[in-house]
């Protein structure tokens, strides 16, 4: 449900404004409605440096990560020179901290840029090999000149090196091949009369240093790049300081939108802002005011406010509230959909998945999570094992245990147990030689049920939001609905079985709609009908209404037809879910000798039957999973929230207070 709210509207003299914002912020109850955009140097200067600390934290986490991942550990040795070396800054801000770890960071970064352009240096000159580079100088010195060229190998092996000392009395250089690699050919000249050969290869400059220099070099960098990584690691302990930080700055930040969304009037003498706080905290808000002497107007809102929301659910309904914020919170004036959606959600991903076996590994997989991941977490592991559970339930009335059947049921050639079980209500049987699935019907009867609900509850939020003449076209595509259900079920519309004998599982579904009169289903349908285009749209003049009707009648039979067929979604993904956990089963069995009626299950070929269960059901299960969470997630959406007429749009009410205190010892903010 949607917490009830009260407006107040605060009134500040230009002299008091600074100082009744910061006691609305120690109060920290009071929503103020704040403009989105703040383009005030101190909020932008504010913005950029808590930009900084959550960098500043990623990067601290990533790099944790990094040396977790590769394992590395350093010496206790270390670790005391790190924390010696830091003993200074343990009680400096958390800006000295930052401003040190940034360095840090940069220094880290400028280690690399410098390992890399070693790394590159030496894989080209890898190729050459490990040239003396003191040799070369001194026979440079003696006016050998070396030079080094690059070549195709068909190039080299096609150009004519002797042409170059024709009509020369002794040549006046020398080649010699270093190396071929990559169709590429690494040689040297060497020239020795002082003359420069002119030939069409590429030239290289000549290494200044040799592989072992270059890999020495890139060893003493590495070293020191350790070093940073546990120097900037030794901090890791700060998070804590910079998210405080974080709190303060944001808190700031809160301060200056709140003043800067300020409004006043023509003599900029009185200043006025517009809140919003829960109506069960305002005995607290009201007193403050009253206390503090702060003017202002106190009512509840009104439509057309810009109202924040609070949901205040159940534990049960609780948990799906970050399912409904996936979406869009609700209006104000809205009924909050979370505890209608919840249960139908719970089912259908039951449905979906199916599966006895599947159930208990996502239900003990979420029981065990509950104790392990932090308090904020516990929630989404309370909604797994509630899901959990749901699958099991639904995998016992559907009678699949990891795809196979779990008791015995009419055409089936096998189950684990091998004896019958009145729990499969709704599992699929053969009956005159044609496969039966109740499972589908009952996903479509589902469908109609909650379709409806969104109906009633689009009465209920027309009633609401505009007045009882807006509720009355929903009441009466609800009356059409259930009178239409009636009459088809007496008349077995278009022969589809939708008779008095129609069931889904135990439910004598055909025998209820029968028992009620003919003529009963005809007033339903006739005065729905009425209601429907004589109502549709209140505001317009009523001899008007039915010409609009007509064509909301026919979105609203075509739309109702497609919402309906959709449910059957949920008996399909059930069905594929078990098939491929069966056809994972045949395959890992086959291989066994005796397959399938004398199976030997105590050959060693159990061991890749095993391995092959694992990996297929657990394919399985993840891909199950995916279409069964979006599936429900999608005829929620769109099916349901489409009939509920759902509006959304709600803002969430964040109150204005204060995180941290904006002065606490080690929490500096200045920008540089």
């Amino acid at each position: 449900m949607i917490q009830k709210m009260k407006k107040v509207n605060l009134f500040l003299h230009y002299s008091q404004k600074k100082k009744v914002l910061g006691q609305l912020q120690r109060l920290g109850v009071i929503h103020l409605n704040t403009v989105s955009q703040i383009d005030t140097q101190k909020y932008s200067n504010y913005k950029r440096t808590r930009s900084r600390y959550q960098d500043m934290i990623v990067a601290l986490a990533d790099l944790e990560k990094k040396r977790q991942k590769e394992k590395e550990k350093h010496s206790a040795e270390q670790g005391a020179d790190y924390t010696a070396q830091l003993a200074s800054l343990e009680k400096a801000s958390a800006r000295e901290k930052l401003l040190y770890l940034e360095k840090k960071f940069d220094e880290l970064q400028a280690l690399k840029a410098a390992q890399q352009e070693l790394e590159d240096s030496r894989a080209e000159l890898q190729a050459w090999g490990d040239f003396p580079v003191d040799r070369l100088q001194a026979l440079q010195s003696k006016g050998v000149r070396i030079r080094l060229f690059i070549g195709s190998e068909k190039a080299f092996d096609q150009f004519d090196f002797q042409k170059l000392s024709e009509g020369e009395e002794a040549p006046y250089y020398y080649i010699s091949v270093i190396n071929r690699s990559g169709g590429k050919v690494y040689f040297a000249v060497l020239e020795f009369s002082g003359r420069s050969l002119v030939i069409p290869f590429e030239e290289v400059a000549l290494p200044s240093r040799s592989l072992n220099e270059m890999s020495r070099e890139i060893q003493q960098v590495q070293r020191r790049l350790d070093l940073v990584e546990g120097e900037i690691l030794a901090c890791h302990h700060w998070t804590h300081a910079l998210e405080k930080a974080i709190q303060v700055l944001e808190s700031r930040m809160a301060f200056e939108a709140a003043k800067h969304s300020l409004e006043r009037n023509s003599q900029n003498a009185i200043f006025y802002i517009t809140g919003f706080y829960p109506d069960s905290r305002a005995s607290d808000v009201e007193g403050f005011l009253q206390q503090h002497e702060i003017a202002c107007t106190v009512a509840y809102p009104e439509a057309g406010d810009s109202v924040p929301i609070a949901l205040k659910n159940g534990f049960f309904a609780r948990m799906f509230e970050p399912i409904t914020k996936l979406f869009s919170l609700p209006d104000y004036m809205e009924l909050d959909p979370t505890p209608f959606f919840a249960p139908f959600f719970v089912i259908f991903f039951g449905m979906c998945l199916g599966d006895i076996g599947y159930g208990l590994v996502v239900s003990a997989i979420s029981a065990i999570l509950l104790f392990v991941v932090p308090r904020n977490w516990k929630l989404l592991a309370g909604l797994g094992l509630t899901l959990g559970l749901s699958t099991t339930l639904a995998g016992l009335l559907l009678n699949t245990f990891f795809g196979e059947n779990m008791f015995s049921v009419p055409g089936a050639t096998s189950s684990i147990t091998g004896q019958t079980s009145d729990l499969t209500l709704f599992a699929s049987y053969s009956s005159e030689g044609s496969t039966v699935f109740p499972a589908m019907t009952l996903s479509l009867m589902l469908g109609v049920v909650q379709l409806i609900l969104g109906m009633l509850l689009q009465a209920v939020n027309s009633f609401r939001m505009n007045g009882f003449m807006f509720s009355i076209k929903p009441a009466g595509m609800i009356l059409a609905t259930l009178g239409g259900l009636i009459l088809a079920c007496h008349t077995n519309f278009l022969n589809l079985g939708f008779n008095e004998s129609f069931s889904i599982g135990p439910l004598a579904i055909g025998q209820w709609l029968v028992a009620i009169p003919p003529v009963a289903g005809q007033i339903l349908a006739l005065g729905g009908l009425g209601l429907f285009f004589l109502f549709n749209n209140p505001d317009k003049s009523l001899f008007l209404r039915p010409l609009t009707g007509l064509w909301e009648f026919y979105q609203f039979i075509t739309g109702f037809l497609g919402d309906f067929l959709s449910y059957i979604r949920l008996f399909a993904l059930g069905l594929a879910s078990g098939l491929l956990g069966n056809a994972f089963n045949q395959i890992a069995f086959m291989i066994l000798p005796g397959y399938p009626e004398n199976t030997d299950f105590l050959s060693p070929m159990i061991a890749i039957s095993i391995i092959i269960l694992v990996i297929g059901h657990t394919l399985n299960l993840g891909l199950s999973l995916l279409g069964s969470f979006v599936h429900p997630l999608r005829l929620t959406f769109v099916e349901f929230y489409k009939n509920l007429d759902f509006k959304g749009g709600g803002v969430p009410y964040e109150p204005f207070l204060l995180k941290q205190k904006a002065h606490a010892p080690g929490t500096d903010l200045k920008t540089r």
